[in-house]
Protein backbone atom coordinates (compact mmCIF):
# COMPACT_ATOMS: atom_id res chain seq x y z
CA UNK A 1 0.00 0.00 0.00
CA UNK A 2 2.96 2.28 -0.47
CA UNK A 3 3.13 4.34 -3.14
CA UNK A 4 6.18 5.37 -4.89
CA UNK A 5 8.75 8.10 -3.57
CA UNK A 6 8.09 10.38 -5.85
CA UNK A 7 4.51 11.50 -4.08
CA UNK A 8 5.67 11.70 -0.96
CA UNK A 9 3.70 12.12 1.89
CA UNK A 10 2.80 15.72 2.95
CA UNK A 11 1.92 14.90 6.43
CA UNK A 12 4.82 14.27 8.44
CA UNK A 13 4.98 10.14 9.53
CA UNK A 14 7.01 7.55 11.04
CA UNK A 15 7.78 3.77 11.52
CA UNK A 16 4.70 3.69 13.68
CA UNK A 17 2.21 5.34 11.24
CA UNK A 18 3.35 3.40 8.43
CA UNK A 19 2.62 0.31 10.52
CA UNK A 20 -0.79 1.05 10.99
CA UNK A 21 -1.38 1.76 7.93
CA UNK A 22 -0.29 -1.30 6.77
CA UNK A 23 -2.61 -2.75 9.43
CA UNK A 24 -5.66 -0.47 8.30
CA UNK A 25 -5.07 -1.49 4.51
CA UNK A 26 -5.40 -4.93 5.12
CA UNK A 27 -8.37 -4.52 7.59
CA UNK A 28 -9.85 -2.14 4.53
CA UNK A 29 -8.79 -3.34 1.27
CA UNK A 30 -10.79 -0.35 -0.47
CA UNK A 31 -8.26 2.06 0.82
CA UNK A 32 -5.24 0.52 -1.91
CA UNK A 33 -7.83 0.60 -4.90
CA UNK A 34 -9.16 4.03 -4.09
CA UNK A 35 -5.52 5.09 -4.14
CA UNK A 36 -5.12 3.13 -7.16
CA UNK A 37 -7.63 5.03 -8.64
CA UNK A 38 -6.82 7.94 -7.76
CA UNK A 39 -3.46 7.50 -9.66
CA UNK A 40 -5.28 6.56 -12.76
CA UNK A 41 -7.69 9.52 -12.72
CA UNK A 42 -5.55 12.12 -11.38
CA UNK A 43 -1.89 10.65 -11.63
CA UNK A 44 0.04 11.76 -8.30
CA UNK A 45 -2.88 12.14 -6.21
CA UNK A 46 -3.04 8.59 -4.71
CA UNK A 47 -1.11 9.69 -1.82
CA UNK A 48 -3.70 11.64 -0.41
CA UNK A 49 -5.79 9.05 0.83
CA UNK A 50 -3.05 8.35 3.25
CA UNK A 51 -2.19 11.97 4.13
CA UNK A 52 -5.71 12.36 4.30
CA UNK A 53 -5.93 9.58 7.60
CA UNK A 54 -2.78 10.81 9.27
CA UNK A 55 -4.28 14.57 9.31
CA UNK A 56 -7.68 12.85 10.66
CA UNK A 57 -5.92 9.92 12.70
CA UNK A 58 -2.97 11.84 14.36
CA UNK A 59 -2.72 14.00 18.07
CA UNK A 60 -0.92 16.45 16.19
CA UNK A 61 -0.81 16.49 12.16
CA UNK A 62 1.97 18.84 10.83
CA UNK A 63 1.68 19.83 7.41
CA UNK A 64 5.36 19.92 5.03
CA UNK A 65 5.55 22.34 2.95
CA UNK A 66 5.12 20.66 -1.17
CA UNK A 67 8.11 20.60 -3.24
CA UNK A 68 6.13 19.52 -6.80
CA UNK A 69 3.28 20.72 -8.58
CA UNK A 70 1.69 17.31 -7.44
CA UNK A 71 2.68 18.06 -3.85
CA UNK A 72 1.74 21.71 -4.30
CA UNK A 73 -2.30 20.23 -5.62
CA UNK A 74 -2.37 17.93 -2.44
CA UNK A 75 -1.30 20.85 -0.03
CA UNK A 76 -4.15 23.40 -1.22
CA UNK A 77 -6.57 20.15 -0.28
CA UNK A 78 -5.03 19.28 2.92
CA UNK A 79 -4.60 23.04 4.11
CA UNK A 80 -8.39 23.50 3.32
CA UNK A 81 -8.95 20.86 5.21
CA UNK A 82 -7.09 21.71 8.30
CA UNK A 83 -8.49 25.14 8.03
CA UNK A 84 -12.01 24.24 8.00
CA UNK A 85 -14.60 24.19 11.00
CA UNK A 86 -16.12 20.64 9.90
CA UNK A 87 -12.52 19.55 10.66
CA UNK A 88 -12.29 20.14 14.02
CA UNK A 89 -16.40 18.07 14.58
CA UNK A 90 -15.13 15.30 12.30
CA UNK A 91 -11.73 15.42 14.20
CA UNK A 92 -14.31 14.46 17.60
CA UNK A 93 -14.50 11.44 16.22
CA UNK A 94 -11.52 10.31 14.63
CA UNK A 95 -8.56 11.30 16.26
CA UNK A 96 -6.74 8.26 17.39
CA UNK A 97 -9.48 6.10 16.10
CA UNK A 98 -7.58 4.44 12.95
CA UNK A 99 -10.99 2.75 12.09
CA UNK A 100 -13.49 5.73 11.62
CA UNK A 101 -10.19 8.18 10.46
CA UNK A 102 -9.97 5.49 7.48
CA UNK A 103 -13.55 5.45 6.91
CA UNK A 104 -13.81 9.65 6.84
CA UNK A 105 -10.63 9.53 4.37
CA UNK A 106 -11.92 7.11 2.06
CA UNK A 107 -15.37 9.13 1.93
CA UNK A 108 -13.56 12.33 1.40
CA UNK A 109 -11.19 11.20 -1.43
CA UNK A 110 -13.89 9.33 -2.95
CA UNK A 111 -16.25 12.21 -3.67
CA UNK A 112 -13.26 14.34 -4.06
CA UNK A 113 -12.18 11.75 -6.98
CA UNK A 114 -16.11 12.23 -8.18
CA UNK A 115 -16.18 16.00 -8.29
CA UNK A 116 -12.60 16.94 -8.99
CA UNK A 117 -12.10 21.06 -8.90
CA UNK A 118 -11.30 21.88 -12.26
CA UNK A 119 -9.25 24.63 -10.65
CA UNK A 120 -6.56 21.98 -9.26
CA UNK A 121 -5.74 20.64 -12.40
CA UNK A 122 -2.21 22.04 -13.12
CA UNK A 123 -3.37 21.61 -17.51
CA UNK A 124 -3.92 24.20 -19.56
CA UNK A 125 -7.60 25.31 -20.38
CA UNK A 126 -9.19 24.00 -23.27
CA UNK A 127 -7.86 25.98 -26.25
CA UNK A 128 -4.47 26.76 -24.85
CA UNK A 129 -1.05 25.72 -26.32
CA UNK A 130 0.54 22.93 -23.57
CA UNK A 131 2.81 24.57 -21.24
CA UNK A 132 0.81 27.28 -20.61
CA UNK A 133 -0.48 27.50 -17.02
CA UNK A 134 -4.46 27.83 -16.34
CA UNK A 135 -5.63 31.19 -15.65
CA UNK A 136 -6.32 30.87 -12.12
CA UNK A 137 -2.83 28.92 -11.76
CA UNK A 138 0.56 29.03 -11.80
CA UNK A 139 3.60 26.68 -12.62
CA UNK A 140 3.48 25.50 -9.28
CA UNK A 141 -0.39 24.65 -9.38
CA UNK A 142 -1.23 27.67 -6.77
CA UNK A 143 -3.65 30.30 -7.80
CA UNK A 144 -2.36 32.88 -9.68
CA UNK A 145 -3.87 35.16 -12.26
CA UNK A 146 -6.03 38.37 -10.88
CA UNK A 147 -6.86 38.52 -7.32
CA UNK A 148 -11.08 37.71 -7.86
CA UNK A 149 -9.83 34.33 -9.69
CA UNK A 150 -7.76 33.59 -7.26
CA UNK A 151 -10.04 34.19 -4.50
CA UNK A 152 -13.32 32.43 -6.53
CA UNK A 153 -11.00 29.47 -7.20
CA UNK A 154 -10.05 28.91 -3.44
CA UNK A 155 -13.40 29.90 -2.06
CA UNK A 156 -14.88 26.77 -4.64
CA UNK A 157 -12.21 24.61 -2.95
CA UNK A 158 -13.18 25.65 0.06
CA UNK A 159 -16.81 25.05 0.09
CA UNK A 160 -16.31 21.38 -1.85
CA UNK A 161 -14.37 20.64 1.33
CA UNK A 162 -17.14 21.97 3.45
CA UNK A 163 -19.12 19.31 1.92
CA UNK A 164 -16.55 16.60 2.20
CA UNK A 165 -16.07 16.96 5.47
CA UNK A 166 -19.51 16.99 6.64
CA UNK A 167 -20.44 13.82 5.02
CA UNK A 168 -17.19 12.16 6.07
CA UNK A 169 -18.07 13.13 9.44
CA UNK A 170 -21.62 11.54 9.23
CA UNK A 171 -20.00 8.39 7.88
CA UNK A 172 -17.24 8.13 11.02
CA UNK A 173 -20.26 8.56 13.52
CA UNK A 174 -21.82 6.00 11.91
CA UNK A 175 -19.00 3.54 11.63
CA UNK A 176 -18.56 4.41 15.54
CA UNK A 177 -21.92 3.61 16.48
CA UNK A 178 -21.87 0.01 14.32
CA UNK A 179 -18.63 -0.54 15.97
CA UNK A 180 -18.47 0.64 19.43
CA UNK A 181 -21.28 -0.25 22.25
CA UNK A 182 -21.85 -3.83 21.04
CA UNK A 183 -20.15 -6.30 23.43
CA UNK A 184 -19.74 -5.58 26.93
CA UNK A 185 -16.99 -7.96 27.24
CA UNK A 186 -13.33 -6.72 27.85
CA UNK A 187 -11.64 -6.74 24.31
CA UNK A 188 -14.77 -5.77 22.53
CA UNK A 189 -15.38 -2.45 20.67
CA UNK A 190 -13.22 -0.29 20.88
CA UNK A 191 -10.72 -2.32 21.95
CA UNK A 192 -11.43 -4.78 18.92
CA UNK A 193 -8.86 -5.51 16.76
CA UNK A 194 -8.70 -3.07 13.60
CA UNK A 195 -9.97 -6.19 11.46
CA UNK A 196 -12.43 -7.66 13.68
CA UNK A 197 -13.85 -3.82 14.12
CA UNK A 198 -14.06 -3.55 10.09
CA UNK A 199 -15.73 -7.29 9.84
CA UNK A 200 -18.53 -6.46 12.68
CA UNK A 201 -19.21 -2.72 11.03
CA UNK A 202 -19.77 -4.27 7.76
CA UNK A 203 -22.08 -7.06 8.86
CA UNK A 204 -23.92 -4.07 10.85
CA UNK A 205 -24.05 -1.95 8.03
CA UNK A 206 -25.04 -4.37 5.62
CA UNK A 207 -28.08 -4.80 8.23
CA UNK A 208 -30.95 -2.72 8.00
CA UNK A 209 -32.38 -3.33 11.45
CA UNK A 210 -28.74 -3.79 13.20
CA UNK A 211 -27.69 -0.43 11.27
CA UNK A 212 -31.11 1.22 13.03
CA UNK A 213 -30.02 -0.11 16.57
CA UNK A 214 -26.65 0.90 16.19
CA UNK A 215 -27.54 4.74 15.67
CA UNK A 216 -30.55 4.43 18.33
CA UNK A 217 -28.57 3.16 20.66
CA UNK A 218 -25.88 5.53 21.75
CA UNK A 219 -29.01 7.81 22.90
CA UNK A 220 -30.57 5.28 24.64
CA UNK A 221 -27.45 4.40 26.80
CA UNK A 222 -26.63 8.05 27.48
CA UNK A 223 -29.94 8.40 28.70
CA UNK A 224 -29.70 4.94 30.63
CA UNK A 225 -26.32 5.81 32.71
CA UNK A 226 -27.97 9.13 33.38
CA UNK A 227 -30.94 8.11 35.34
CA UNK A 228 -29.94 4.35 36.70
CA UNK A 229 -27.71 5.57 39.36
CA UNK A 230 -28.32 5.74 42.66
CA UNK A 231 -26.00 7.27 44.94
CA UNK A 232 -25.25 6.18 48.60
CA UNK A 233 -23.15 7.11 51.72
CA UNK A 234 -20.33 5.27 52.85
CA UNK A 235 -19.06 4.05 48.98
CA UNK A 236 -15.40 4.34 47.90
CA UNK A 237 -15.65 6.29 45.02
CA UNK A 238 -15.31 9.99 44.93
CA UNK A 239 -14.61 12.92 48.13
CA UNK A 240 -17.71 14.84 48.47
CA UNK A 241 -17.50 16.51 52.13
CA UNK A 242 -16.12 16.50 55.18
CA UNK A 243 -17.63 15.30 58.24
CA UNK A 244 -16.85 13.81 61.88
CA UNK A 245 -16.48 9.47 62.55
CA UNK A 246 -13.69 7.56 63.89
CA UNK A 247 -12.67 6.05 60.46
CA UNK A 248 -8.90 6.06 60.49
CA UNK A 249 -9.03 5.00 57.00
CA UNK A 250 -10.65 8.27 56.32
CA UNK A 251 -9.11 10.45 58.98
CA UNK A 252 -7.54 13.70 57.52
CA UNK A 253 -3.98 14.06 57.63
CA UNK A 254 -3.97 16.59 59.87
CA UNK A 255 -5.43 15.16 62.49
CA UNK A 256 -3.34 11.63 61.93
CA UNK A 257 -0.10 14.59 63.17
CA UNK A 258 -1.48 14.50 66.87
CA UNK A 259 -0.47 10.79 67.38
CA UNK A 260 3.32 11.76 67.12
CA UNK A 261 2.85 14.76 70.11
CA UNK A 262 2.90 13.65 73.32
CA UNK A 263 -0.28 15.85 74.64
CA UNK A 264 -2.08 16.26 71.66
CA UNK A 265 -2.04 12.30 71.27
CA UNK A 266 -4.26 12.25 74.31
CA UNK A 267 -6.69 14.83 72.92
CA UNK A 268 -6.84 12.52 69.62
CA UNK A 269 -7.61 9.91 71.61
CA UNK A 270 -10.61 10.86 73.19
CA UNK A 271 -11.92 12.84 70.32
CA UNK A 272 -11.37 9.08 68.70
CA UNK A 273 -13.50 7.91 71.65
CA UNK A 274 -16.16 10.18 70.82
CA UNK A 275 -16.34 10.40 66.96
CA UNK A 276 -15.68 13.48 66.65
CA UNK A 277 -12.20 13.48 64.40
CA UNK A 278 -12.60 15.50 61.04
CA UNK A 279 -13.00 12.85 57.93
CA UNK A 280 -13.46 12.77 54.20
CA UNK A 281 -17.10 11.65 53.32
CA UNK A 282 -17.29 9.27 50.41
CA UNK A 283 -20.16 8.22 47.74
CA UNK A 284 -20.35 5.16 46.04
CA UNK A 285 -22.60 4.14 43.53
CA UNK A 286 -24.70 0.76 43.79
CA UNK A 287 -27.46 -0.54 41.57
CA UNK A 288 -30.80 -0.17 41.95
CA UNK A 289 -31.12 -3.66 41.70
CA UNK A 290 -29.22 -6.95 42.60
CA UNK A 291 -31.09 -9.74 40.81
CA UNK A 292 -31.16 -10.69 37.02
CA UNK A 293 -32.71 -8.66 34.13
CA UNK A 294 -34.80 -10.16 31.68
CA UNK A 295 -36.30 -8.44 28.55
CA UNK A 296 -38.83 -10.21 26.98
CA UNK A 297 -38.76 -9.08 23.41
CA UNK A 298 -42.01 -9.03 21.04
CA UNK A 299 -40.26 -10.33 17.71
CA UNK A 300 -43.91 -11.16 16.15
CA UNK A 301 -44.36 -9.97 12.12
CA UNK A 302 -46.10 -6.88 13.85
CA UNK A 303 -43.07 -5.52 15.00
CA UNK A 304 -40.95 -5.29 11.96
CA UNK A 305 -39.64 -1.83 11.43
CA UNK A 306 -38.79 0.89 13.59
CA UNK A 307 -40.98 -1.33 16.32
CA UNK A 308 -38.70 -3.57 16.40
CA UNK A 309 -35.11 -0.99 16.31
CA UNK A 310 -36.18 0.87 19.01
CA UNK A 311 -36.95 -2.10 21.21
CA UNK A 312 -33.58 -4.18 20.35
CA UNK A 313 -31.77 -0.66 21.04
CA UNK A 314 -33.75 -0.38 24.50
CA UNK A 315 -33.15 -3.78 25.43
CA UNK A 316 -28.98 -3.47 24.30
CA UNK A 317 -29.07 0.07 26.71
CA UNK A 318 -30.38 -2.60 29.63
CA UNK A 319 -27.47 -4.90 28.52
CA UNK A 320 -25.15 -2.70 29.46
CA UNK A 321 -26.29 -1.36 32.47
CA UNK A 322 -26.36 -4.98 33.78
CA UNK A 323 -22.79 -5.57 32.71
CA UNK A 324 -21.94 -2.40 34.75
CA UNK A 325 -23.28 -3.75 37.54
CA UNK A 326 -22.58 -7.06 36.79
CA UNK A 327 -25.74 -8.84 36.57
CA UNK A 328 -27.20 -11.77 35.23
CA UNK A 329 -28.97 -10.46 31.74
CA UNK A 330 -31.35 -12.58 29.56
CA UNK A 331 -33.17 -11.71 26.76
CA UNK A 332 -36.64 -13.92 25.79
CA UNK A 333 -37.64 -13.41 22.32
CA UNK A 334 -41.15 -14.61 22.17
CA UNK A 335 -43.95 -14.79 19.22
CA UNK A 336 -46.70 -17.35 18.84
CA UNK A 337 -47.34 -19.96 21.34
CA UNK A 338 -44.35 -22.52 20.92
CA UNK A 339 -42.00 -19.85 19.40
CA UNK A 340 -39.55 -18.79 22.48
CA UNK A 341 -35.46 -18.50 22.22
CA UNK A 342 -32.94 -17.10 25.00
CA UNK A 343 -29.92 -15.39 25.02
CA UNK A 344 -28.24 -15.34 28.04
CA UNK A 345 -25.74 -12.99 29.47
CA UNK A 346 -23.92 -13.96 32.83
CA UNK A 347 -23.47 -10.70 34.48
CA UNK A 348 -24.05 -9.10 31.38
CA UNK A 349 -20.73 -9.77 29.69
CA UNK A 350 -21.54 -10.43 26.07
CA UNK A 351 -19.19 -10.33 22.93
CA UNK A 352 -20.39 -8.11 20.07
CA UNK A 353 -20.97 -10.96 17.82
CA UNK A 354 -23.34 -12.89 20.84
CA UNK A 355 -24.66 -9.58 20.82
CA UNK A 356 -25.12 -8.90 17.23
CA UNK A 357 -26.69 -12.40 16.88
CA UNK A 358 -29.23 -11.92 19.95
CA UNK A 359 -30.29 -8.39 18.30
CA UNK A 360 -30.67 -9.63 14.46
CA UNK A 361 -32.73 -12.68 15.52
CA UNK A 362 -36.92 -12.66 15.18
CA UNK A 363 -39.55 -14.59 14.89
CA UNK A 364 -42.01 -12.69 12.57
CA UNK A 365 -44.88 -14.42 14.21
CA UNK A 366 -47.70 -14.32 16.20
CA UNK A 367 -47.95 -12.89 19.48
CA UNK A 368 -48.47 -15.05 23.26
CA UNK A 369 -47.40 -13.50 26.39
CA UNK A 370 -47.76 -16.69 28.60
CA UNK A 371 -44.23 -18.45 27.62
CA UNK A 372 -41.70 -15.16 27.89
CA UNK A 373 -43.14 -14.53 31.59
CA UNK A 374 -43.07 -17.97 32.62
CA UNK A 375 -39.70 -18.29 31.22
CA UNK A 376 -38.57 -14.91 32.59
CA UNK A 377 -39.89 -16.27 36.31
CA UNK A 378 -38.07 -19.72 36.08
CA UNK A 379 -35.08 -17.43 35.18
CA UNK A 380 -35.37 -15.35 38.54
CA UNK A 381 -36.05 -18.60 40.42
CA UNK A 382 -32.94 -19.83 39.57
CA UNK A 383 -30.82 -17.11 40.53
CA UNK A 384 -29.67 -16.65 44.19
CA UNK A 385 -30.79 -12.91 44.32
CA UNK A 386 -33.90 -11.12 44.89
CA UNK A 387 -35.42 -7.31 43.46
CA UNK A 388 -35.17 -9.05 39.74
CA UNK A 389 -36.05 -6.42 37.01
CA UNK A 390 -38.36 -7.88 34.07
CA UNK A 391 -38.78 -5.72 30.96
CA UNK A 392 -41.60 -6.72 28.64
CA UNK A 393 -41.70 -4.75 25.57
CA UNK A 394 -44.48 -5.92 23.19
CA UNK A 395 -46.90 -3.87 20.43
CA UNK A 396 -50.27 -5.79 20.98
CA UNK A 397 -52.09 -8.13 23.57
CA UNK A 398 -52.95 -10.95 24.66
CA UNK A 399 -54.84 -12.77 27.88
CA UNK A 400 -53.32 -14.76 30.14
CA UNK A 401 -55.13 -17.76 31.82
CA UNK A 402 -55.97 -17.41 35.26
CA UNK A 403 -53.21 -20.55 36.45
CA UNK A 404 -50.68 -18.83 34.36
CA UNK A 405 -51.57 -14.84 35.51
CA UNK A 406 -51.65 -16.78 39.27
CA UNK A 407 -47.95 -18.30 39.12
CA UNK A 408 -46.69 -14.91 37.67
CA UNK A 409 -48.07 -12.92 40.32
CA UNK A 410 -47.24 -15.46 43.10
CA UNK A 411 -43.12 -15.53 41.88
CA UNK A 412 -43.32 -11.75 41.64
CA UNK A 413 -43.94 -11.66 45.48
CA UNK A 414 -41.77 -14.36 46.66
CA UNK A 415 -38.73 -13.02 44.90
CA UNK A 416 -39.71 -9.36 44.84
CA UNK A 417 -39.63 -8.96 40.88
CA UNK A 418 -40.69 -5.44 39.62
CA UNK A 419 -42.11 -6.04 36.20
CA UNK A 420 -41.99 -2.82 33.49
CA UNK A 421 -43.79 -2.72 30.35
CA UNK A 422 -43.53 -0.84 27.54
CA UNK A 423 -47.00 -0.89 25.09
CA UNK A 424 -45.38 0.82 21.56
CA UNK A 425 -48.38 1.63 20.10
CA UNK A 426 -47.12 3.83 16.71
CA UNK A 427 -49.69 4.80 14.40
CA UNK A 428 -49.40 2.41 11.37
CA UNK A 429 -53.22 3.01 9.78
CA UNK A 430 -54.35 -0.07 11.38
CA UNK A 431 -57.23 -0.29 13.38
CA UNK A 432 -57.50 1.33 16.49
CA UNK A 433 -54.57 1.11 19.59
CA UNK A 434 -54.06 -2.37 21.59
CA UNK A 435 -55.27 -2.34 24.74
CA UNK A 436 -52.75 -2.21 27.85
CA UNK A 437 -54.95 -4.26 30.49
CA UNK A 438 -53.41 -7.58 29.71
CA UNK A 439 -49.97 -6.31 30.62
CA UNK A 440 -51.93 -3.95 33.55
CA UNK A 441 -52.59 -7.89 34.94
CA UNK A 442 -48.93 -8.32 35.77
CA UNK A 443 -46.80 -5.14 35.30
CA UNK A 444 -45.94 -2.82 38.21
CA UNK A 445 -45.73 0.04 35.57
CA UNK A 446 -47.23 0.21 31.43
CA UNK A 447 -46.19 2.60 29.41
CA UNK A 448 -47.46 3.54 26.14
CA UNK A 449 -45.31 4.66 23.39
CA UNK A 450 -46.73 6.76 20.44
CA UNK A 451 -44.30 8.91 18.81
CA UNK A 452 -40.38 7.36 18.88
CA UNK A 453 -39.54 11.01 18.22
CA UNK A 454 -41.21 11.82 21.93
CA UNK A 455 -39.04 8.74 23.79
CA UNK A 456 -37.73 10.59 26.64
CA UNK A 457 -40.50 10.17 29.08
CA UNK A 458 -40.76 6.53 28.81
CA UNK A 459 -37.26 6.07 28.57
CA UNK A 460 -36.69 8.12 32.37
CA UNK A 461 -39.43 5.87 33.87
CA UNK A 462 -38.02 2.83 32.52
CA UNK A 463 -33.93 3.37 33.08
CA UNK A 464 -35.38 4.69 36.38
CA UNK A 465 -36.82 2.03 37.71
CA UNK A 466 -34.61 -1.52 36.09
Amino acid sequence: MTPSLKNGYLVVQDGSDAWLWRQVGSALPKLDELREAGERARPGSGSLVRDLFALLFKARPVLRPPRTPSQEIRHRILTSVLESPEYRRLRATTRLRALPAAEAAAEVFARLLADWPAELDPGPAPGQPQGTPCPAQGASGSPTGSPPAAHQASDRLDTLVRQLLRAAAARAEEVVACVEGWGTAPGNGAGASLADAAALAQRVQQSDLLRRIALMAGRIKRLAFSKHRLRVRHGTDEVVSIETGRDLSRVLPQELVALRHPVLRREFLRRFAEGSLLQVQLEGREALGQGPMVVCLDSSGSMAGAREAWAKAVALALLHVAAQERRDYALVHFGSRDELRVFRFDRGHATAEHVVEALGFAFHGGTDFEAPLREAMDLVLTSTFTRADVVFLTDGECQLSSPALAEVLATKARRQVRIFAVLIDLPDGSSGSPSDRSLRQFSDEVCRLTDLAQDASVLERLFGRS
